[in-house]
């Protein structure tokens, strides 16, 4: 039995650092991370994951 299972990855930012990704419990989303994705994003890549 084949399952197939689709992920939402807002992902987005430049630089030469280590990406940040960011996982939520079962209870949350990608949009509690909006404040720290903008943080980040000007000087690195930064990717949350739904």
């Amino acid at each position: 039995m084949t399952q197939t299972v689709e992920l939402y990855a807002d992902d987005g930012g430049t630089g030469g650092l280590l990406p940040v990704v960011f996982l939520h419990s079962s209870a949350g989303n990608v949009s509690q991370w909006s404040a720290q994705l903008e943080h980040l994003r000007p000087k690195r890549r930064a990717v949350a994951l739904d």
